[in-house]
């Protein structure tokens, strides 16, 4: 079996406060290793999460906040990675941030999630911006 690496990562301050995540060490008595665990009965932390559980709790939640089945269906294990790369991209954090957050080792994978949030700043939508070439169309749909 495979054990994930261990990895520091940011929570803000008030992301510790919110999740109580030192009363929750405290609780599981978790003292190394991952923090998100199954929880077996009402008494006892189990192993790690795998992704797969992680994958079907966020469909849960999807479908609890009442998505459309066929977004449900896209949603995934690593959803809150590529959506964080996207909202990061959009707030136009470096490239070097992006991946140290999510920890990618190479730009391949951060600059496919925000395709579209790249092509929208590019060079042909600047240059269309500054033609005045740039009001929305209509139908989105639309194509050219």
């Amino acid at each position: 079996m495979r054990r994930g690496r261990a990895a520091r990562t940011y929570l803000s301050h008030d992301t510790v406060k919110w999740l109580r995540l030192r009363q929750w060490l405290e609780s599981s008595g978790i003292e190394e290793g991952a923090i998100f665990r199954r929880l077996i009965g009402q008494n006892r932390v189990g192993d790690r999460l795998h992704a797969d559980i992680v994958a079907d709790i966020y469909k849960r939640v999807a479908r609890w906040i009442g998505m459309a089945a066929r977004q449900v269906d896209q949603v995934s294990g690593h959803s809150v990675r590529v959506g964080a790369a996207q909202d990061l991209l959009a707030l136009n954090i470096d490239l070097a941030s992006i991946m140290q957050a999510g920890r990618w080792k190479s730009s391949r994978m951060p600059m496919r999630y925000g395709e579209e949030i790249l092509a929208a700043r590019g060079g042909m939508a600047r240059a269309a911006s500054a033609q005045g070439r740039d009001s929305q169309r209509a139908d989105p749909e639309e194509s050219i």
